[in-house]
């Protein structure tokens, strides 16, 4: 094909892209705007008596514990 006609194609495609800040397309290495911060939730794998697994790779699989009041499956 021509490269008009390519160029054509890809002005089409690029008004289609979704994901636009001040009607630009988002790209890698672009900033964007609002508050970029996140955050890391770290969860331990056992209890505070370190007596229960709660671990998904625990050896106690189908097992079931009192914890906290409650019945959790472990494994």
């Amino acid at each position: 094909g021509s490269i008009q006609k390519r160029e054509k194609e890809i002005e089409k495609l690029e008004a289609r892209a979704p994901h636009r800040q001040d009607g630009k397309r988002i790209v890698q290495g672009m900033p964007k705007a609002g508050n970029q911060s996140h955050i890391h939730i770290i969860v331990s794998r056992k209890d505070a008596s370190n007596s229960v697994s709660l671990s998904p790779g625990s050896k106690y699989k189908a097992s079931e514990v009192n914890f906290n009041g409650k019945t959790v499956k472990r494994g």
